[in-house]
């Protein structure tokens, strides 16, 4: 016992001895500081001559946060719990419309007597996986709405979207092949003409007014007719209209001593009433074209000697205009061919995840939370004077 009570003492007087040498050494390295700036002093203070080591940052998705912009508002009566992930998947427009809810928020809860404290929880929410363009679009649109309420001072109620992280789009493309039987067309050259039953000029007369108006315009409306059932087979046929003029012998007027000249003269009036009359009956001319034909002089020759008049039928039936109507139609055949019709239908999708809000206000009336259906009743006990008290027995949750 005397050797144990000697080495607690030896133990003692080393401890005793160990605390001495701290307290020395305590005191050894405030004299060292004295005179030294606050600066000087931390940095020497600091293990390794004021060499910082550098702590890594934690992930943002596992940070709990709140964000630094929510932090700078000092909010005293919101609490707000918000994951760095979900405020990252926040674009500018919606951050501003949070803090903006929340400076209201706390303001609320400063003025108005039944709302005691309120919790803003800020959490990402359900993912969408490889989902059509079109439900990402909604849930966008949820967010926008939802956003724009609390920047009206409207604060959403509920667990509500107010943002959303969206993935790279997916571009998948199918290609569909259909094999079709297509009637084969061939091109076939119509061509019709169109006589009048006499002379369509008077001998020497060659203008347009001088035409026996009621035999031109009878070839001009049948000409018509069979221009509208050529562009009916083929909208895009090329039909062509061919004026064909001709003069008798008889001796014409000084300006057109050249034989043919009435002729040509003829045709060329022949194509500009042609072309008048189409234009009234309605008869497109994008793909129609005009050509004339001079046959010259024709019939017997003119002896002025014989006493015959010029405007005997043996002349005048050569004193005409006629109408050719000629056509190039693309029309189907009964033989077919198959064409291959390749189709590319592209689908669009994309991950998403969206961003919640849930608000849980906190109200006091009386002893009542009307948030979360808790009270705490009250039970009188008599004191021993006669009169009740009070007594809290706890706080008993409703159904």
């Amino acid at each position: 016992m005397a050797f144990a009570m000697q080495e607690r003492k030896t133990t003692s007087a080393a401890t005793n001895v160990a605390q001495t040498n701290n307290v020395t050494a305590a005191t050894d390295k405030k004299a060292q500081l004295r005179g030294l700036t606050f600066d000087e002093g931390t940095k020497a203070l600091t293990p390794e001559g004021g060499k910082q080591t550098d702590t890594p940052k934690p992930d943002a998705k596992n940070d709990k946060g709140p964000p630094p912009e929510i932090v700078a508002l000092g909010l005293k009566k919101v609490n707000v719990d918000c994951t760095l992930e979900a405020w990252a998947a926040l674009n500018e427009t919606e951050r501003a419309g949070v803090l903006t809810f929340l400076v209201e928020k706390e303001r609320q809860c400063l003025e108005q007597k039944k709302l005691k404290r309120s919790k803003v929880t800020i959490s990402m929410g359900k993912k969408f996986e490889s989902v059509d363009e079109k439900v990402v679009d909604e849930q966008n649109k949820k967010a926008q709405d939802n956003i724009a309420l609390m920047n009206a001072g409207k604060p959403p109620m509920g667990d509500k979207t107010i943002g959303v992280k969206e993935g790279e789009p997916q571009v998948t493309e199918t290609t569909t092949e259909k094999i079709t039987k297509v009637p084969i067309t061939e091109t076939k050259q119509m061509k019709d003409h169109f006589d009048a039953a006499g002379s369509t000029f008077d001998s020497a007369d060659y203008k347009p007014e001088d035409m026996q108006q009621g035999g031109v315009i009878a070839l001009l409306d049948q000409a018509a007719e069979k221009i509208k059932e050529y562009l009916a087979l083929d909208p895009n046929a090329k039909v062509t209209l061919t004026v064909i003029a001709s003069e008798s012998h008889v001796t014409n007027p000084d300006q057109f001593k050249e034989p043919g000249s009435l002729a040509a003269a003829r045709a060329a009036n022949g194509v500009e009433l042609a072309k008048a009359h189409f234009a009234a009956l309605g008869i497109p001319t994008d793909n129609l074209s005009f050509t004339t034909q001079n046959l010259g002089a024709n019939g017997p020759k003119w002896d002025p000697k014989a006493g015959i008049s010029k405007h005997d039928p043996m002349y005048t039936a050569h004193q005409f205009v006629r109408l050719e109507v000629a056509a190039e139609v693309e029309v189907e055949s009964d033989a077919t061919e198959d064409v291959k019709q390749t189709t590319t239908e592209e689908t669009r999708t994309q991950d998403a995840q969206v961003v919640k809000m849930l608000v849980d206000d906190k109200h006091r009336l009386g002893g009542l939370h009307l948030n979360n259906k808790t009270f705490t009743p009250k039970k009188t006990k008599k004191s021993r004077s006669g009169r009740t008290r009070k007594r809290n027995w706890g706080s008993v949750s409703c159904p």
